[in-house]
Protein backbone atom coordinates (compact mmCIF):
# COMPACT_ATOMS: atom_id res chain seq x y z
CA UNK A 1 0.00 0.00 0.00
CA UNK A 2 1.50 3.61 -0.42
CA UNK A 3 2.39 6.11 2.31
CA UNK A 4 -0.53 6.15 4.95
CA UNK A 5 -3.03 3.60 3.08
CA UNK A 6 -4.18 2.31 5.98
CA UNK A 7 -7.37 -0.06 5.47
CA UNK A 8 -9.20 2.55 6.43
CA UNK A 9 -7.80 4.80 4.00
CA UNK A 10 -9.28 2.25 1.51
CA UNK A 11 -12.43 1.62 3.11
CA UNK A 12 -12.48 5.95 2.78
CA UNK A 13 -11.96 5.39 -1.13
CA UNK A 14 -14.65 2.88 -1.29
CA UNK A 15 -17.03 4.93 0.84
CA UNK A 16 -16.53 8.31 -1.54
CA UNK A 17 -16.74 6.57 -4.93
CA UNK A 18 -19.80 4.66 -4.47
CA UNK A 19 -21.64 7.72 -2.88
CA UNK A 20 -20.59 9.31 -5.74
CA UNK A 21 -21.40 6.73 -7.56
CA UNK A 22 -24.99 7.04 -6.98
CA UNK A 23 -25.42 10.71 -7.47
CA UNK A 24 -23.84 11.10 -10.65
CA UNK A 25 -24.82 14.54 -12.79
CA UNK A 26 -23.97 16.03 -15.91
CA UNK A 27 -21.31 19.20 -17.03
CA UNK A 28 -21.25 21.87 -15.08
CA UNK A 29 -24.81 20.85 -13.68
CA UNK A 30 -23.35 19.24 -10.41
CA UNK A 31 -24.51 20.82 -7.23
CA UNK A 32 -24.90 16.82 -5.55
CA UNK A 33 -21.31 16.37 -6.44
CA UNK A 34 -19.71 19.65 -5.67
CA UNK A 35 -21.54 19.70 -2.56
CA UNK A 36 -20.27 15.75 -1.38
CA UNK A 37 -16.66 16.99 -2.32
CA UNK A 38 -16.67 20.08 -0.32
CA UNK A 39 -17.88 18.39 2.79
CA UNK A 40 -14.86 15.81 2.45
CA UNK A 41 -12.69 18.40 1.63
CA UNK A 42 -13.74 20.65 4.70
CA UNK A 43 -12.81 17.65 7.47
CA UNK A 44 -9.11 17.93 5.92
CA UNK A 45 -8.99 21.59 7.04
CA UNK A 46 -7.30 22.95 3.49
CA UNK A 47 -5.83 26.64 3.90
CA UNK A 48 -7.85 27.18 1.13
CA UNK A 49 -10.92 25.66 -0.31
CA UNK A 50 -13.18 28.18 -3.20
CA UNK A 51 -15.29 27.52 -5.60
CA UNK A 52 -13.55 28.11 -9.03
CA UNK A 53 -15.82 28.56 -12.16
CA UNK A 54 -18.33 25.71 -11.52
CA UNK A 55 -15.36 23.15 -9.50
CA UNK A 56 -13.45 23.23 -6.43
CA UNK A 57 -9.87 24.31 -5.59
CA UNK A 58 -8.07 22.95 -2.32
CA UNK A 59 -4.82 24.23 -1.34
CA UNK A 60 -2.29 22.53 1.43
CA UNK A 61 0.24 24.93 1.93
CA UNK A 62 3.82 24.42 2.70
CA UNK A 63 5.38 26.40 5.76
CA UNK A 64 8.44 27.10 3.93
CA UNK A 65 7.45 26.11 0.18
CA UNK A 66 11.56 25.50 -1.53
CA UNK A 67 9.60 25.71 -4.57
CA UNK A 68 6.28 26.40 -6.97
CA UNK A 69 3.03 24.44 -6.02
CA UNK A 70 1.93 21.35 -7.89
CA UNK A 71 -1.57 20.47 -8.52
CA UNK A 72 -3.43 17.48 -8.90
CA UNK A 73 -7.28 17.76 -11.32
CA UNK A 74 -9.85 14.67 -11.25
CA UNK A 75 -13.06 15.38 -12.95
CA UNK A 76 -16.54 15.54 -11.81
CA UNK A 77 -19.09 15.03 -14.57
CA UNK A 78 -20.92 11.64 -15.55
CA UNK A 79 -22.42 10.97 -18.68
CA UNK A 80 -26.23 10.38 -20.39
CA UNK A 81 -26.04 6.86 -19.70
CA UNK A 82 -28.67 4.17 -17.99
CA UNK A 83 -26.37 2.24 -15.75
CA UNK A 84 -26.86 -2.14 -16.35
CA UNK A 85 -24.54 -3.02 -13.50
CA UNK A 86 -27.27 -4.33 -10.83
CA UNK A 87 -24.40 -2.71 -8.29
CA UNK A 88 -26.38 -1.94 -4.86
CA UNK A 89 -24.89 1.25 -5.25
CA UNK A 90 -25.77 2.31 -8.87
CA UNK A 91 -27.03 5.39 -9.93
CA UNK A 92 -30.14 7.05 -7.99
CA UNK A 93 -30.65 8.87 -11.03
CA UNK A 94 -32.03 7.61 -13.98
CA UNK A 95 -30.33 7.98 -17.63
CA UNK A 96 -26.97 9.18 -15.50
CA UNK A 97 -23.56 7.23 -15.07
CA UNK A 98 -20.31 7.63 -13.58
CA UNK A 99 -19.22 5.27 -16.67
CA UNK A 100 -16.23 6.70 -17.44
CA UNK A 101 -14.55 6.27 -13.54
CA UNK A 102 -14.56 9.91 -12.79
CA UNK A 103 -16.28 8.34 -9.43
CA UNK A 104 -12.88 7.21 -8.71
CA UNK A 105 -11.33 10.28 -10.00
CA UNK A 106 -12.62 12.34 -7.48
CA UNK A 107 -12.19 9.61 -4.81
CA UNK A 108 -8.55 9.25 -5.34
CA UNK A 109 -8.20 12.82 -4.89
CA UNK A 110 -10.00 13.03 -1.47
CA UNK A 111 -8.18 10.60 -0.16
CA UNK A 112 -5.02 12.40 -1.68
CA UNK A 113 -6.57 15.24 0.31
CA UNK A 114 -7.12 13.46 3.70
CA UNK A 115 -3.01 12.45 3.84
CA UNK A 116 -1.99 15.59 3.07
CA UNK A 117 -3.90 17.01 5.92
CA UNK A 118 -1.68 14.93 7.94
CA UNK A 119 1.26 15.48 6.16
CA UNK A 120 1.47 19.38 6.22
CA UNK A 121 4.01 20.10 8.54
CA UNK A 122 6.45 17.69 6.33
CA UNK A 123 5.35 19.69 2.48
CA UNK A 124 8.24 21.55 1.19
CA UNK A 125 6.25 22.82 -1.46
CA UNK A 126 2.20 23.97 -2.00
CA UNK A 127 0.10 21.65 -2.62
CA UNK A 128 -3.22 22.09 -5.05
CA UNK A 129 -6.31 19.58 -5.72
CA UNK A 130 -8.44 20.49 -8.60
CA UNK A 131 -12.12 19.48 -9.50
CA UNK A 132 -13.39 19.81 -12.72
CA UNK A 133 -16.89 20.26 -13.88
CA UNK A 134 -18.08 19.46 -17.65
CA UNK A 135 -14.78 17.15 -18.85
CA UNK A 136 -17.42 15.34 -20.81
CA UNK A 137 -18.55 18.19 -22.55
CA UNK A 138 -18.18 22.22 -21.67
CA UNK A 139 -14.83 22.77 -21.88
CA UNK A 140 -14.37 22.81 -18.00
CA UNK A 141 -10.69 22.58 -17.68
CA UNK A 142 -9.98 25.70 -19.74
CA UNK A 143 -12.66 28.18 -17.81
CA UNK A 144 -10.82 26.86 -14.46
CA UNK A 145 -7.82 27.95 -16.10
CA UNK A 146 -9.27 31.19 -17.07
CA UNK A 147 -10.42 31.82 -13.78
CA UNK A 148 -7.25 31.48 -12.17
CA UNK A 149 -7.42 27.72 -10.93
CA UNK A 150 -3.04 27.49 -11.58
CA UNK A 151 -1.88 31.55 -9.95
CA UNK A 152 -2.72 31.82 -6.44
CA UNK A 153 -0.23 30.02 -5.69
CA UNK A 154 1.29 29.96 -8.48
CA UNK A 155 0.92 26.05 -9.66
CA UNK A 156 4.57 24.86 -11.43
CA UNK A 157 2.72 21.40 -12.99
CA UNK A 158 -0.37 19.79 -13.26
CA UNK A 159 -0.97 15.85 -12.91
CA UNK A 160 -4.19 13.82 -13.66
CA UNK A 161 -4.54 10.21 -14.15
CA UNK A 162 -7.80 7.95 -15.60
CA UNK A 163 -9.12 4.77 -14.71
CA UNK A 164 -8.30 2.12 -17.97
CA UNK A 165 -9.50 -0.94 -18.47
CA UNK A 166 -6.58 -1.59 -21.35
CA UNK A 167 -4.05 -1.58 -18.32
CA UNK A 168 -3.95 -4.37 -16.10
CA UNK A 169 -4.98 -3.98 -12.24
CA UNK A 170 -2.18 -2.12 -10.29
CA UNK A 171 -0.24 -0.52 -13.18
CA UNK A 172 0.16 2.74 -13.95
CA UNK A 173 0.74 3.50 -17.87
CA UNK A 174 3.30 5.96 -18.49
CA UNK A 175 4.31 6.94 -21.72
CA UNK A 176 5.57 10.49 -23.49
CA UNK A 177 4.44 12.47 -26.41
CA UNK A 178 1.00 12.77 -27.12
CA UNK A 179 -0.95 10.29 -25.34
CA UNK A 180 -4.92 11.30 -26.02
CA UNK A 181 -6.37 12.72 -29.19
CA UNK A 182 -6.94 16.13 -29.84
CA UNK A 183 -10.84 16.66 -30.20
CA UNK A 184 -13.12 19.41 -32.22
CA UNK A 185 -16.92 18.53 -32.47
CA UNK A 186 -18.03 19.99 -35.82
CA UNK A 187 -21.65 20.91 -36.42
CA UNK A 188 -22.54 20.71 -40.57
CA UNK A 189 -25.45 22.44 -42.16
CA UNK A 190 -25.84 21.63 -45.87
CA UNK A 191 -28.81 23.87 -47.63
CA UNK A 192 -30.38 22.93 -50.41
CA UNK A 193 -33.77 23.79 -52.31
CA UNK A 194 -36.59 21.28 -52.02
CA UNK A 195 -38.77 20.24 -54.74
CA UNK A 196 -40.58 16.71 -55.98
CA UNK A 197 -38.58 13.74 -55.36
CA UNK A 198 -39.54 12.77 -59.39
CA UNK A 199 -37.67 15.87 -60.45
CA UNK A 200 -34.63 15.94 -58.87
CA UNK A 201 -33.08 18.41 -61.19
CA UNK A 202 -35.51 21.32 -59.69
CA UNK A 203 -34.26 21.36 -56.24
CA UNK A 204 -30.81 21.17 -54.36
CA UNK A 205 -30.37 18.32 -53.07
CA UNK A 206 -28.70 18.59 -49.51
CA UNK A 207 -28.41 14.94 -48.78
CA UNK A 208 -27.20 14.12 -51.70
CA UNK A 209 -24.51 16.96 -51.43
CA UNK A 210 -23.77 15.77 -47.66
CA UNK A 211 -23.07 12.47 -48.61
CA UNK A 212 -20.92 13.26 -51.52
CA UNK A 213 -18.84 15.72 -49.18
CA UNK A 214 -18.39 12.73 -46.61
CA UNK A 215 -17.17 10.22 -49.04
CA UNK A 216 -14.51 12.78 -50.74
CA UNK A 217 -13.21 13.67 -47.11
CA UNK A 218 -12.52 10.56 -46.10
CA UNK A 219 -11.02 9.39 -49.54
CA UNK A 220 -9.14 12.62 -49.22
CA UNK A 221 -7.98 11.92 -45.93
CA UNK A 222 -6.60 8.47 -46.51
CA UNK A 223 -4.06 10.21 -49.02
CA UNK A 224 -3.29 13.42 -47.67
CA UNK A 225 -2.05 12.08 -44.38
CA UNK A 226 0.55 10.54 -42.90
CA UNK A 227 -1.12 6.53 -42.23
CA UNK A 228 0.98 6.64 -38.78
CA UNK A 229 -0.72 9.75 -37.98
CA UNK A 230 -3.70 8.36 -36.51
CA UNK A 231 -6.77 10.41 -38.08
CA UNK A 232 -10.86 10.17 -37.37
CA UNK A 233 -13.23 11.99 -38.24
CA UNK A 234 -17.03 10.25 -37.78
CA UNK A 235 -20.26 11.54 -38.40
CA UNK A 236 -22.79 10.35 -35.67
CA UNK A 237 -26.18 11.93 -36.39
CA UNK A 238 -27.74 13.15 -39.52
CA UNK A 239 -31.05 14.58 -39.76
CA UNK A 240 -32.82 15.79 -42.90
CA UNK A 241 -36.14 16.18 -44.97
CA UNK A 242 -39.27 15.31 -44.49
CA UNK A 243 -41.02 12.60 -46.24
CA UNK A 244 -39.63 10.06 -48.81
CA UNK A 245 -40.86 11.86 -51.61
CA UNK A 246 -39.29 15.34 -51.37
CA UNK A 247 -36.22 16.42 -51.61
CA UNK A 248 -34.44 17.55 -48.80
CA UNK A 249 -33.74 21.58 -48.51
CA UNK A 250 -31.57 21.10 -45.53
CA UNK A 251 -28.97 18.52 -43.63
CA UNK A 252 -27.82 18.82 -40.24
CA UNK A 253 -24.48 16.42 -39.17
CA UNK A 254 -22.63 16.11 -35.87
CA UNK A 255 -19.59 15.38 -36.17
CA UNK A 256 -16.27 14.60 -33.85
CA UNK A 257 -12.98 14.94 -35.69
CA UNK A 258 -9.59 13.60 -33.93
CA UNK A 259 -5.92 14.53 -34.62
CA UNK A 260 -2.53 13.67 -32.70
CA UNK A 261 -1.26 17.01 -33.05
CA UNK A 262 -2.57 20.55 -33.93
CA UNK A 263 -1.43 20.75 -37.56
CA UNK A 264 -2.95 17.28 -37.78
CA UNK A 265 -6.45 18.85 -36.93
CA UNK A 266 -5.72 21.88 -38.64
CA UNK A 267 -5.48 19.89 -41.91
CA UNK A 268 -8.80 17.62 -41.41
CA UNK A 269 -10.81 20.44 -40.57
CA UNK A 270 -9.27 22.63 -43.68
CA UNK A 271 -10.14 19.20 -45.78
CA UNK A 272 -13.35 19.09 -44.54
CA UNK A 273 -14.20 22.27 -45.50
CA UNK A 274 -12.82 21.89 -49.31
CA UNK A 275 -14.86 18.77 -49.24
CA UNK A 276 -18.02 20.68 -48.63
CA UNK A 277 -17.10 23.69 -50.92
CA UNK A 278 -16.80 21.01 -53.99
CA UNK A 279 -20.07 19.18 -52.99
CA UNK A 280 -21.65 22.82 -52.76
CA UNK A 281 -20.09 23.31 -56.35
CA UNK A 282 -21.86 19.77 -57.59
CA UNK A 283 -24.82 20.05 -56.19
CA UNK A 284 -26.05 23.83 -55.96
CA UNK A 285 -25.95 23.87 -52.07
CA UNK A 286 -24.22 26.19 -49.35
CA UNK A 287 -22.49 24.20 -46.49
CA UNK A 288 -21.47 26.26 -43.12
CA UNK A 289 -19.09 24.11 -40.92
CA UNK A 290 -19.08 25.43 -36.78
CA UNK A 291 -16.65 24.31 -34.56
CA UNK A 292 -18.80 23.64 -31.04
CA UNK A 293 -15.94 22.80 -28.83
CA UNK A 294 -11.92 22.01 -29.23
CA UNK A 295 -10.08 20.18 -26.94
CA UNK A 296 -6.07 19.85 -27.45
CA UNK A 297 -4.16 16.89 -27.70
CA UNK A 298 -2.47 15.27 -24.28
CA UNK A 299 1.11 15.57 -24.36
CA UNK A 300 3.07 14.20 -22.29
CA UNK A 301 6.99 15.57 -22.38
CA UNK A 302 9.52 13.27 -22.39
CA UNK A 303 11.36 14.83 -19.49
CA UNK A 304 7.92 14.81 -17.43
CA UNK A 305 7.30 10.74 -18.22
CA UNK A 306 10.73 9.56 -17.64
CA UNK A 307 10.59 11.27 -14.12
CA UNK A 308 7.50 9.66 -13.44
CA UNK A 309 8.20 5.92 -14.81
CA UNK A 310 10.89 6.45 -12.44
CA UNK A 311 8.52 7.11 -9.76
CA UNK A 312 6.35 4.27 -10.45
CA UNK A 313 9.25 1.47 -10.43
CA UNK A 314 7.45 -1.78 -11.35
CA UNK A 315 3.91 -0.63 -11.39
CA UNK A 316 4.85 1.41 -14.65
CA UNK A 317 2.82 -0.22 -18.23
CA UNK A 318 2.67 1.25 -21.82
CA UNK A 319 -0.09 2.38 -23.53
CA UNK A 320 -0.45 2.87 -27.41
CA UNK A 321 -2.03 6.28 -27.94
CA UNK A 322 -5.80 6.84 -27.93
CA UNK A 323 -8.22 8.94 -30.23
CA UNK A 324 -9.86 9.15 -26.96
CA UNK A 325 -9.99 13.17 -25.82
CA UNK A 326 -9.17 14.98 -22.98
CA UNK A 327 -9.04 18.25 -21.67
CA UNK A 328 -6.73 17.64 -18.81
CA UNK A 329 -4.34 19.24 -21.63
CA UNK A 330 -5.48 22.76 -21.39
CA UNK A 331 -4.11 22.56 -17.25
CA UNK A 332 -1.03 20.74 -18.53
CA UNK A 333 -0.11 23.09 -21.73
CA UNK A 334 -1.23 26.10 -19.01
CA UNK A 335 2.26 25.55 -17.20
CA UNK A 336 3.56 21.64 -17.26
CA UNK A 337 2.75 18.21 -16.42
CA UNK A 338 1.86 14.80 -17.13
CA UNK A 339 -1.13 12.60 -17.57
CA UNK A 340 -1.37 8.93 -16.59
CA UNK A 341 -3.71 5.60 -17.12
CA UNK A 342 -4.54 4.16 -13.69
CA UNK A 343 -4.91 0.34 -14.71
CA UNK A 344 -8.38 -1.52 -13.73
CA UNK A 345 -8.71 -4.60 -15.87
CA UNK A 346 -11.67 -6.09 -16.90
CA UNK A 347 -14.14 -6.67 -19.58
CA UNK A 348 -16.18 -3.20 -19.95
CA UNK A 349 -14.84 -0.44 -21.69
CA UNK A 350 -15.51 2.97 -20.82
CA UNK A 351 -18.78 4.59 -21.62
CA UNK A 352 -20.05 1.04 -21.16
CA UNK A 353 -23.40 0.85 -19.44
CA UNK A 354 -21.92 -2.18 -17.14
CA UNK A 355 -18.00 -0.41 -16.77
CA UNK A 356 -16.93 -1.28 -12.90
CA UNK A 357 -13.95 -1.68 -11.09
CA UNK A 358 -12.89 -2.43 -7.73
CA UNK A 359 -11.95 1.25 -5.82
CA UNK A 360 -8.43 -1.17 -4.60
CA UNK A 361 -7.21 -0.45 -8.53
CA UNK A 362 -6.82 3.72 -7.28
CA UNK A 363 -3.97 2.50 -4.93
CA UNK A 364 -1.11 2.91 -7.62
CA UNK A 365 -2.34 6.18 -8.81
CA UNK A 366 -2.47 7.16 -5.34
CA UNK A 367 1.13 6.34 -4.84
CA UNK A 368 2.42 7.63 -7.93
CA UNK A 369 0.68 11.03 -6.90
CA UNK A 370 2.21 10.40 -2.88
CA UNK A 371 5.64 9.76 -4.90
CA UNK A 372 5.26 13.20 -6.81
CA UNK A 373 4.44 15.10 -3.66
CA UNK A 374 7.28 13.29 -1.66
CA UNK A 375 10.41 13.52 -4.32
CA UNK A 376 9.88 17.39 -3.11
Amino acid sequence: MPLNATPALLEAIRRDRRALHRIPELARDIPKTVAYCRARLEETHPDVLCNCDGGLKAVYRAESPVRAAIAFRADMDALPITEETGLPFASEHPGVMHACGHDGHMANLLALARILSDLRGELKQDVVLLLQPAEENGGGAKRMVAAGALDDPWVERVYGMHVMPQVPRGKIAIDAGPVMSGVTSLDVTVRGRSGHGATPHRGADAVMAAAQALVSLQTALMRTVDPADPVVFTTGKVEAGTVRNIIASEARLECTVRACTPETMAHVLETARRAFEGADALYGTSTCLEEILSYPPVVNTPEEAERLCRLAGDARAHLAPMSIGEDVSEFINARRGAFVFCGVGGEEPLHSSRFFYDEECLLSALNLFLNIIEEA
